[in-house]
């Protein structure tokens, strides 16, 4: 696991806007900033804000179509997992929230219903060592 990365991403979604952990991005178009994503009231998902975040640019990420955050020729759950360099079935799991039915097994909450602090919290677990 990168530390400094997973520490950054932590303060990231303690201060993002509109999350919905639905969509990579939505709206009237891909941002570019995230500034630019909370200031036109876009929301996007985890992945989505990641691929906006100055951090992530700096390190090589980019955010492709519809806002999937791309990290060294990979796309969405992948890229999440190989920047925070965790296992792919964590980094889906941030993602996608190993839902069924719409309620996430993960976040333990309705997928829909999932926030900034929700992914957060799950990612200061990562941190603590709670999951591998």
């Amino acid at each position: 696991m990168n530390e400094i990365r997973v520490k950054q991403c932590i303060e990231m979604m303690r201060n993002a806007k509109n999350v919905d952990m639905l969509t990579w991005q939505q709206g009237g178009g891909v941002c570019k900033t995230l500034e630019e994503l909370h200031a036109c009231g876009n929301p996007a998902c985890f992945g989505g804000t990641l691929a906006l975040d100055p951090h992530f640019i700096a390190d090589g990420g980019r955010a492709g179509l519809y806002g999937i955050p791309l990290f060294k020729e990979l796309g969405g759950k992948e890229a999440v997992a190989l920047y925070l360099d965790i296992s792919e079935e964590l980094g889906s799991s941030l993602v996608h929230g190993d839902t069924c039915g719409g309620v996430s097994y993960f976040y333990n909450k309705p997928f829909d219903k999932v926030d900034g602090n929700d992914v957060a919290d799950k990612l200061q677990l990562i941190l603590d060592g709670e999951f591998t």
